[in-house]
């Protein structure tokens, strides 16, 4: 592709992606306020209304009289999503979905259009078939009394709104009303506004903009790239630089950045500094931005004009030390972003496990890679500008004087306190100067992984010790806030319990029963209340009860003393107690004691004469080992608060004796009085752990432990950047080296060794990494469905044992059932429904699930199909409510008698948790065998890639080597392989090659010398003729005794002497051109040779000479000195001889490297060759020029040829011409 056409290509981008950008902005702002079609809406509402009509119209009187094709229907309706419920006789007697929570609900409730439900907002219709009323349903919102992250509010049938939007039954003019098929009234909605997670247009503005953004650059780069080698070529890529930056902040960073506020990377919860980096989005382009202007300070900085001509001395090494110091403020400045990165994120920035990384881990990496990367390429720039300029071992000196100057001038070895980034920085500037590099000054592919893994180290050390020293910070502010809740400790699950307790306990006729009678049986009421009321979660708890009267007293066993209970239970909480928000009977005790108490004043038959208050007092285990409190009941305000201490484990103590604990730390039971202050806080390590011990009173210490990171954990961290900075600099290089739209993937020999094979057995073990995950993944579930089944069975047993006895289960004895669940539950730790023969439940260990309206209190319509029509002995199913999904078990309950009796369902929350963490276990172990392995076979590969090619390498260096004309030395290989063949032919071909050179050079002797005879016979016979004749002439003038024949003589002789002197001239140009001194080849800097040729004719008037190094500062050829000098002075001297005498001569002089060869270009301005002369321009005696023999081009062509190079000319009469000579490279270590 053309430079003009990708130019304007280039522009054409530049501007679509502004206007376009600029259009969606204006048009679409970032509100969310965007005008919603109501009508919409209310088109996607009735056409819901529509499909429930014609669902229920499509059930026949044989489908609702046949209970097994009933259930198949609901079986299959259940997959739809509509739902419908079933009623004969206001009973409900078949239904869709579980989740409908229809408990205690008349149908005449559901007959209206539109209704609410505990979990959601519902359309509805109804078709009566005597006796059946058909309830079709169509969940409309997702709506829970709290939110978590499983139970959301959110939109289902109109996805496009936000969850924020509120849906209003009652009429009123400031909302919008919906209006159902028959124009019936449904609803209307309030603050209507669009979902952000459905607004995309955020990320169009900014893929308009960033192509916008890269296609400027592009020009930039395209603009540079035209004037490379000019004179003002640094002001040019200042300019470039300016304008990328100015273009780049109006584009991006403009209104503050609130184009992009919808999007999650823009937002600053996960990382926000300042105005100008709001956001981890915004970090990212700068980041981004940065790399692309170190790219154009790589390809396009030079040496000044003024530098160019400064000798090698002090002062360059003054300059080189300036320049070092300029790059380790880069360096600090670059760091400076990584700890704003680091202290500013929400989340982390280095990563211990695989399943930490998502979108924004990605993001941080990549910001970290571009970062440094662009601190490497500016690093490069400024090595390569001194590296020809000054000794390496010098350089390395100055480097090693630049580091410490640097340091001591900073005050430290880095940014931070531990990051040694000025060190680090200086070890990567050693390396830039020490390491091989090719003819092209390029870095091998060792060199390339030597940095990575520089890069990866030194940012696994920075980020660890960074994100040790935010943790310990934030974990002093998390012990402050730990030890207030823990000092008052509160139990947010049981006072919503207590809640619901306290109405029931006042409504309980059996308990006023038993507190009537005239003898108090203290142990029948305890033992009513633990099985009615406290089971379940409250096994963590200690209950004890005192019924007092009037007068009553309580008696203190440990030390006998009595005093009068109704004085000391309300003294108790005068002192210590603070009531429960929503409860007017319990109270929280704030007794010190390290646990959490509650107590509870009941008052029966007040003003009575049996008046008799019950105080019921609570007081947690200081441990408890029981079945845990599902986050699908916790909102997400206590989940925040969990999530805070979910990596750590704590203890309290109080007086030295532990009294709560909570984490993996096994906590001894004492602790001894330690010399800590008040609000003190001291870290310790022990056992593996880091742990802050904290005294907040001074009877009360508490201490947060965290778990200190393996090896394993940090070999991960460092594998991880590995990873990520070996792809992105990988893809940075190859687009570095890119010079032209066109691709080209051409691979040694060695290089396709090596790829295939690490590809393959990569591939290999990503194969055996996914098989190994899937065959984990698979055993993990048929373990879990085993150990299911088994706690399933001990269930049924535990139960046959309890209530196997009893006949058919029914509503009345749910309380009963409810205490035997429970117990059962905390024996086998799990949750337990059990539902009777008609799928209605009668029981469960988690009443709570179905008492908020989380679900319905129906059996699962597929279990009940499959189970009660299909008679089938168990039912798994996957099971959902909200965005929580878990694994539900259905088994028959029967009795003693072999009676069924109903359902029992076994929920299993854990397992996806469960299952989730043994899969990242596996993973991150697969992936760490992965990597290991992967850098084993790297380095094994490479080594003996490099072994099996290395004859090949010799191959190919003695082939290069391959003269005719010269000894050629053969290859001692005593391989018996395919290489050994290829060996032998090359010794056969030298063999033969020296017979062959042998003639050759015998016929080519013989046939220059009858050339060169011939050629000297011309020459000499041309003057011989003249000199024949003037002497003849001379005769017959002396035998004629011509007058004056003394002058006569004399002008004679002259012409005489003079063709004479042409004859030596011709003798003496055929001697020079026959024995050509011998050639002392030595490595000689090509690009030295030409200036000096050019500051030779530099003085020429009428002509001005150009060159054009291409940004090279030396080329290393293998040439006799003297005679690439000659060739120069030669060729330049042709080209200002064919300029014409009224023209102002212009001649340029490039340079270029292709393919290890330099090719030196020659052009002028002049009169061109004239197409009948050009094929003798190289031939020796050829000329046409008045004087000389014709034998400059001659020479130089031998001379070209002699060090294995080419040269050949292209010409346009009247426009010059143009001599190319191509000269092969000298590899430099």
């Amino acid at each position: 592709m053309s430079g003009r056409r990708l130019r304007w290509i280039l522009l054409a981008l530049f501007v679509a992606g502004t206007v376009t950008g600029m259009f969606l902005e204006f048009f679409f702002p970032a509100n969310d306020k965007r005008d919603i079609d109501i009508s919409q809406i209310e088109r996607s509402v009735q056409e819901r209304q529509l499909q429930l009509n014609n669902l229920l119209k499509s059930l026949s009187d044989d489908q609702l009289n046949n209970p097994r094709r009933l259930w198949q229907l609901m079986d299959s309706v259940s997959r739809t999503e509509n739902d419908v419920l079933i009623f004969r006789n206001n009973q409900l007697i078949a239904w869709s979905d579980q989740r409908i929570p229809v408990k205690d609900l008349h149908p005449v409730f559901l007959m209206q259009p539109f209704v609410q439900l505990e979990n959601g907002y519902y359309l509805t219709q109804q078709i009566r078939k005597d006796p059946f009323l058909l309830i079709g349903l169509a969940r409309i919102k997702e709506s829970y009394p709290y939110q978590n992250k499983y139970l959301k509010d959110r939109f289902l049938l109109l996805s496009g709104l936000s969850p924020s939007v509120q849906i209003v039954r009652q009429k009123n003019p400031a909302f919008e009303p919906v209006y159902g098929l028959e124009g019936e009234y449904l609803f209307s909605l309030s603050n209507l506004t669009r979902s952000k997670g459905n607004d995309n247009v955020g990320r169009y503005i900014l893929v308009a903009y960033l192509i916008a953004a890269f296609s400027f650059w592009g020009l930039m780069f395209t603009w540079l790239q035209r004037g490379r080698g000019g004179r003002r070529q640094n002001l040019r890529l200042l300019i470039a630089v300016i304008l990328f930056m100015w273009v780049s902040y109006g584009l991006l960073w403009h209104d503050q950045m609130i184009a992009f506020s919808q999007m999650d990377l823009f937002s600053p919860i996960h990382f926000a500094v300042s105005d100008f980096f709001p956001s981890l989005g915004a970090m990212f382009l700068f980041s981004v931005g940065v790399l692309l202007l170190s790219i154009l300070f790589f390809r396009f900085f030079r040496w000044p004009a003024s530098f160019q001509k400064m000798e090698k001395g002090l002062k360059l090494k003054l300059l080189f030390i300036l320049n070092f110091f300029a790059v380790q403020a880069v360096m600090l400045f670059l760091l400076k972003q990584v700890y704003s990165l680091v202290n500013h994120s929400s989340g982390p920035t280095v990563y211990f496990k695989v399943i930490e990384l998502n979108e924004i881990a990605i993001v941080k990496i990549c910001i970290l890679a571009f970062l440094f990367f662009s601190y490497l390429l500016i690093t490069e720039r400024v090595v390569r500008l001194f590296l020809f300029r000054i000794n390496r071992n010098q350089l390395f000196f100055l480097v090693a004087i630049g580091t410490l100057i640097s340091i001591l001038l900073w005050g430290g070895v880095g940014y931070g306190k531990n990051d040694w980034g000025l060190l680090f920085g200086g070890i990567v500037w050693f390396l830039m100067v020490l390491v091989k590099r090719d003819f092209r000054l390029h870095h091998s592919y060792n060199t390339f992984l030597w940095l990575v893994a520089l890069f990866s180290l030194f940012t696994g050390m920075v980020l660890i010790d960074l994100s040790l020293e935010k943790e310990k910070s934030d974990r002093e502010l998390l012990v402050e806030n730990l030890s207030f809740q823990l000092l008052r400790e509160e139990d947010p699950v049981a006072e919503m319990y207590l809640q619901d307790i306290e109405k029931k306990i006042m409504r309980d006729a059996p308990l006023r029963q038993l507190l009537a009678q005239t003898n108090i049986n203290q142990s029948a009421i305890r033992n009513h209340l633990l099985k009615y009321y406290f089971y379940g979660y409250w096994g963590r708890y200690e209950l004890q009860i005192v019924p007092c009267w009037p007068g009553g007293n309580v008696v203190f066993e440990a030390t006998g003393d009595v005093t009068n209970c109704y004085h000391y239970f309300y003294s108790l909480i005068s002192q210590q107690g603070s009531t429960i928000d929503g409860s007017s009977h319990f109270y929280y005790l704030n007794n010190d004691n390290g646990r959490v108490s509650f107590l509870g004043v009941f008052r029966f038959f007040e003003g009575h004469p049996l008046e008799t208050t019950l105080f019921i007092e609570l007081q947690s285990k200081p441990y408890f080992e029981g079945l845990g409190y599902p986050e699908l009941l916790i909102s997400q305000k206590e989940q925040d608060r969990l999530k805070l201490v979910e990596i750590y484990s704590y203890a309290k103590y109080v007086d030295g004796r532990l009294v709560k604990r909570s984490g993996e730390f096994d906590y001894h039971g004492n602790i001894a009085q330690t010399n800590l202050l008040n609000e003190s806080k001291v870290f310790v390590k022990d056992k593996g752990y880091s742990h802050l011990i904290f005294r907040p009173e001074p009877d009360t210490v508490i201490i947060l432990s965290l778990k200190d990171h393996t090896v394993s954990d940090i070999f991960i961290a460092f594998s991880v950047f590995f990873i990520f900075f070996f792809l992105i600099g990988l893809i940075l290089v190859e687009l570095i080296q890119i010079r032209s739209i066109s691709f080209s993937f051409k691979f040694s020999v060695q290089k396709r060794i090596q790829l295939s094979f690490i590809g393959l057995m990569l591939l290999i073990l990503l194969v055996v990494a996914i098989g190994t995950v899937l065959y984990t993944v698979n055993q993990f579930k048929n373990k879990h469905e085993d150990l299911l089944n088994d706690k399933v069975q001990s269930v049924l047993l535990e139960l046959e044992s309890k209530i196997g006895l009893e006949g058919p289960l029914d509503h009345s004895s749910k309380e009963y059932l409810n205490y035997q669940l429970q117990t059962i539950s905390n024996v086998f730790l799990c949750d337990i429904n059990l539902f009777g023969i008609d799928g209605m439940l009668l029981a469960s260990s988690r009443s709570e699930l179905f008492e908020q309206g989380l679900i319905g209190t129906q059996m699962n319509p597929s279990a009940y199909y499959v189970l009660a029509i299909q008679a089938a002995n168990r039912f798994l199913e996957e099971e959902s409510i909200g965005e929580l999904t878990y694994t539900s078990y259905y088994v028959p309950f029967y009795n003693r008698d072999d009676i069924l009796i109903g359902y029992v369902n076994v929920p299993y929350f854990v397992a996806n948790n469960e299952l989730k963490e043994e899969v990242s276990s596996v993973v991150m172990t697969v992936i760490n065998f992965y990597l290991l392995f992967s850098f084993i076979i790297m380095g094994i590969t490479v080594f003996l890639s490099r072994q099996i090619t290395r004859p090949l390498q010799v191959l190919q260096n003695k082939l290069a080597d391959l003269k005719i004309d010269k000894h050629n030395e053969k290859i001692d290989y005593h391989g018996n392989d395919e290489i050994g063949n290829l060996v032998g032919e090359y010794n056969r071909m030298v063999d033969e090659l020296a017979e062959s050179a042998a003639k050759l050079a015998r016929t080519e002797r013989e046939l220059a010398w009858r050339e060169m005879a011939r050629q000297i016979a011309h020459e000499i016979k041309n003057p011989l003729t003249p000199m024949k004749l003037n002497i003849q002439y001379l005769q017959r003038a002396w035998d004629d005794k011509v007058p004056d024949f003394g002058a006569f003589l004399k002008r004679v002789s002259q012409t005489l002497i003079e063709q004479i002197e042409k004859l030596s001239s011709i003798a003496t140009e055929f001697s020079h051109f026959a024995k050509m001194p011998a050639a002392k080849r030595e490595n000689i800097d090509l690009l030295e040779k030409i200036r000096s040729s050019v500051t030779l004719f530099s003085g020429v008037h009428e002509v001005d000479i150009h060159t054009d190094f291409n940004g090279l500062e030396k080329l290393i050829i293998n040439a006799d000195g003297e005679q690439i000098l000659g060739v120069f002075n030669n060729l330049i001297n042709n080209a200002v001889q064919a300029i014409p005498r009224n023209m102002r001569g212009i001649i340029n002089v490039s340079v270029s490297v292709t393919n290890g060869n330099a090719l030196v270009k020659i052009k002028d301005n002049g009169r061109g060759i004239p197409e009948e002369i050009r094929d003798k321009m190289f031939v020796p005696n050829f000329t046409t020029k008045s004087a000389g023999m014709g034998l400059g081009l001659a020479i130089v062509k031998g001379t070209v040829e002699s060090v294995g190079g080419k040269i050949w000319f292209e010409t346009e009469t009247g426009k010059g011409t143009t001599f190319f000579l191509q000269l092969p490279l000298v590899s430099q270590s």
